[in-house]
Order: structure tokens, then C-alpha cells, then sequence
């Protein structure tokens, strides 16, 4: 009964996507995007796959990839993304061998993709687990381990539904989850595979230079305070537009506005709502920068952004989740966002150091700055900060060493 429901959703999803595809660019590169694959180009020899659901996953997954390529330089990688938001930014990586869509999970395209890839390791980040693919690689014995999980009590797989996949990730050869939590619902759950490695993604923003010339370019140090809003989404604008229109009204609070969506309507609405007009990339081009504000416009360039700040708030909580909170925790500012955090165990700890904070309202929003106004508790955030991030680092090395002590990494 399951295989027949499983398959029927995704024909069913498929059908949407395709319909999606003639009014949405995303869906329409989702659709597209998996048309004009041909696998049997592929001419990899025994790689190690590495699949991300999208970009928030693979700066997960990165770390490992790049430590596996720095050890093994021989040892070839086909890195495959679900969502178009991965693929198209990162099609281009240039540590991966091949950089592809992963089809659609029907029994025919797993069969056909693990015949043509042929992999020495599969390895799936935090999560994105297919019925299919997950079968294919415990029936042709082909080793697969997943990195950087994080297992909540509530976690959609334990829904007695999910029983299937569920079985198929105790076959696993690890379960490198993100903390003992994870471990101890694992184990009620008669799991023996999992070991607690950390999350890889705090090596990431530890390595990641951020670029300093961008600060000096932009001149902020006339103001007393900048705020950094990262990965906003309308629906947080509906609860922090107070905070951000009383920001660009003081000469001493400079705002930047980084939408999660740079699609050019996604961008002016939130121009218009937030009141804030110039864009990084016209600055970058050689126009003035004015006291307002700015949006950022251009990739890459955010997590460079959080050092030239003092307080960010990140986007996302008021809508799936909040996004990426560690590249801000690396420049050592408070953190706010929204509700829904409870996927993600970083939040839930720098919560409990009061390091961020989580807000459900606009007088949420007042009352946190009122607490924040405070240049001793902030540099107490970014004490805390500094310890925070030194004590959870390693997780990269964990995971890439214990894959080579067993052998599931050729030498």
C-alpha cells in the first residue's frame, strides 16, 4: 500500500510541477532542468554521491566535500540538488565532478541514474530521503551514510506512514546526527547506526573569509548602529516593518535588507514596503550610498555583510524556517528571528545562551532592542558567540575520518 500512495504523490507532484512550470520560472527549471540530463554522459568512474535538497544544505555538506577533495584530489564526486534554488547557484561548483538535478524518485529513474553513476558512497545531507534511491542502495549493496541530521521527537518520518523509509535508514552505514538529543530518539526507535558528529556548516563560517573591503566600500562607521535583515521573506516584513521604518528614519541606525528572493518583483515589493531603495549592486557600480539604506541585490556578498553589523535578524521564522543563523553567530551579533526555529538545534542553543531571540510580534521585536541597547550585553552575546562556535567545530573532520578508519573512502 505504501509504494502505490508513495508513487501516486509523486506522479501527482510531478503533474503539478509541470503545470507550475507554465506560469513559475523556479518550476519551470525544475522541469526543465531534468529534461535535458543525459546520464549517459556521465563518464564517472566509482564516485562518491553527494545529494542536497537545496543551497542550506549543501553550504551543510560543503565542508565535507571540500575535505574529501583536499585529502582525495583522485577521488571523483557527483554532487545532485532537488530544488532549482541549489542547482542554478551551484552548477558551476568547481570541487564536484559533475553537478546534476536528481530525478524524480520513481523505481525506473533511481535504477537508471545508480546504473549510470555507479557510486562508491552515497552520502545524503540532514535529509531529502527518497524511498527509491534508499532501495536501490541496499539492494545493490552500495554503502550510504547520511551527515548533519537532526531527529526531533515529531520528525515526519516517525509518522507510522514513513515506516518504510525509516527501515530503509537503519540499513544506513551512519547516522551522523547534529546532537545526543538526535541519538536518544534514535535509539528509542531501535536505531544502533547513529553517532553524534556535530553540524558541519560551523566549520564552514569559521573557514569562510569574509570579505572586509565591502565594509570600507560601503563607509558605514558613521553610524552608531547597522542592522542587517538576512533571508527576509514578506511575511516577516509584516512584523519587523515597524522596526526597520524607525531605523531608516534615525541618521545614526543604517539598514540592509537582503530579500531571500532577488526575483526583480520580489525585490521591488519589498523596496516599497520597507522604504529602502538603493541596492548593493548600483553602489558596487560606482553610485553614492545614502543614509537610508540599502538592498542587497547580488549572491554571495551577505555573509560578508554580518561583520559590517551590530544586530541581525535573520528571515524565514514566520513562514518553513529560519535560514542560515551561523553566519551572523561567526560575526558575533545578537541573532533575532521568528517562531519557527524548532528544526534547527542552533537556534535552540543560542536561545538558551541568550546569544538570539526568538519573536512573534512586532512589541517581541521592541522589547528584545531594549534589552540589546545595552553595550555590555552585547559583548557578552559576543563572548558567548566565540565560545559557542569554538566548542561545536569539528564535525567535518569527525565524519571524513571515520568514513576513511572504515574504509568507505578509497585511498
Amino acid at each position: 500500500m505504501f509504494r502505490i500512495l508513495y508513487d501516486t504523490a509523486l506522479q501527482t507532484y510531478q503533474m503539478g510541477a509541470r503545470v507550475a512550470a507554465l506560469f513559475s520560472p523556479k518550476a519551470r527549471k525544475w522541469v526543465d532542468g531534468r529534461k535535458a540530463q543525459d546520464l549517459s554522459s556521465l563518464n564517472l568512474n566509482k564516485p562518491i554521491w553527494i545529494h542536497c535538497s537545496s543551497l542550506g544544505e549543501f553550504e551543510q555538506g560543503r565542508p565535507i566535500i571540500e575535505r574529501i577533495k583536499q585529502q582525495h584530489p583522485e577521488q571523483q564526486i557527483l554532487l545532485t540538488f532537488f530544488s532549482p534554488s541549489g542547482y542554478e547557484i551551484r552548477k558551476d561548483y568547481n570541487q564536484v565532478d559533475r553537478v546534476l538535478y536528481l530525478p524524480l524518485d520513481q523505481k525506473s529513474n533511481a535504477q537508471l541514474f545508480l546504473e549510470a553513476v555507479d557510486p562508491c558512497l552515497a552520502l545524503f545531507v540532514k535529509y531529502d530521503f527518497w524511498y527509491h534511491y534508499l532501495s536501490q542502495l541496499v539492494n545493490r549493496q552500495i554503502p550510504f551514510a547520511v551527515v548533519a541530521a537532526n531527529f526531533r521527537t515529531n520528525h515526519f518520518l516517525f509518522r507510522s506512514a514513513m515506516k518504510p523509509i525509516l527501515s530503509l535508514l537503519q540499513e544506513a552505514t551512519a547516522l551522523f546526527v547534529q546532537n545526543e538529543v538526535s541519538i536518544q530518539t534514535l535509539e528509542q526507535r531501535g536505531f544502533s547506526n547513529a553517532l553524534v558528529a556535530g553540524d558541519p556548516r560551523i566549520d564552514r563560517v569559521l573557514a569562510n573569509q569574509p570579505d572586509s573591503e565591502i565594509c570600507t566600500e560601503l563607509d558605514l562607521a558613521g553610524f552608531e548602529q547597522v542592522i542587517v535583515f538576512g533571508s527576509l521573506w514578506l511575511e516577516d516584513l509584516e512584523i519587523v516593518r515597524p522596526w526597520i521604518v524607525e531605523a531608516v528614519a534615525d541618521p545614526k541606525t543604517f539598514v540592509i535588507i537582503a530579500p531571500h528572493d532577488l526575483s526583480a518583483k520580489n525585490v521591488r515589493l519589498i523596496q516599497h514596503n520597507a522604504g529602502v531603495f538603493r541596492r548593493l549592486s548600483e553602489v558596487r557600480a560606482g553610485e553614492s550610498l545614502g543614509p537610508d539604506g540599502l538592498i542587497v541585490d547580488t549572491i554571495g556578498d551577505l555573509s560578508s555583510l554580518y561583520h559590517c553589523a551590530h544586530l541581525a535578524y535573520i528571515g524565514g521564522g514566520f513562514g518553513h524556517g529560519i535560514h542560515n543563523i551561523l553566519e551572523p553567530a561567526a560575526a558575533h551579533i545578537p541573532i533575532l528571528f521568528g517562531p519557527k526555529h524548532g528544526k534547527f538545534p542552533e537556534a535552540d542553543e543560542l536561545i538558551q545562551l541568550k546569544c538570539s531571540f526568538a519573536v512573534q510580534s512586532s512589541a517581541d521585536v521592541a522589547a528584545t532592542l531594549r534589552q540589546l541597547k545595552s553595550e555590555a550585553e552585547r559583548g557578552r552575546i559576543a563572548e558567548d558567540l566565540v565560545l559557542f562556535l569554538k566548542k561545536n567545530r569539528g564535525a567535518t573532520e569527525t565524519i571524513v575520518t571515520w568514513l576513511e578508519a572504515h574504509n568507505f573512502i578509497p585511498a
